[in-house]
């Protein structure tokens, strides 16, 4: 996915920001293990993943958490995120965030089932 660099992390283990498609996404920086010569403006190829996920997250608030079937990262604060998404695959499980995929996030096995669950760190890298 392209996504343009609107600031740079620091230092290792900080955030950046990245936008796509006008909206911004505040993730920890991993883009230097992929590109090391990027800078603030640049329009590049990334990827997220998920850095920790929400271990206290009950299966009922996943499996009923997006009625209105959403494909889209809403931002709880920081890095932090309500990922909503439409289960593709099963295997391996793969839900379709609309801006990322995320794999075995749920040990759901439903193809076309919309599911919300929480991301306590999203983590962005160049490809």
């Amino acid at each position: 996915m392209k996504a343009k660099i609107l600031q740079l992390a620091e230092d290792e283990g900080l955030p950046s920001i990245v936008k796509i498609d006008g909206i911004p996404y505040e993730a920890m920086d991993c883009i230097g293990y992929g590109k090391a010569n990027v800078k603030n403006g640049d329009i590049i190829d990334i990827n997220f993943t998920i850095g920790l996920y929400d271990d206290n997250e009950n299966c009922e608030s996943i499996i009923n958490g997006n009625t209105e079937k959403l494909k889209k990262l809403v931002c709880t604060g920081g890095w932090s995120y309500r990922a909503n998404g439409e289960i593709i695959s099963i295997d391996p499980i793969v839900v379709d965030c609309g801006v990322a995929r995320f794999e075995e996030v749920v040990d759901l096995q439903c193809i076309g089932e919309f599911i919300a669950f929480n991301i306590t760190r999203l983590d962005v890298w160049s490809t």
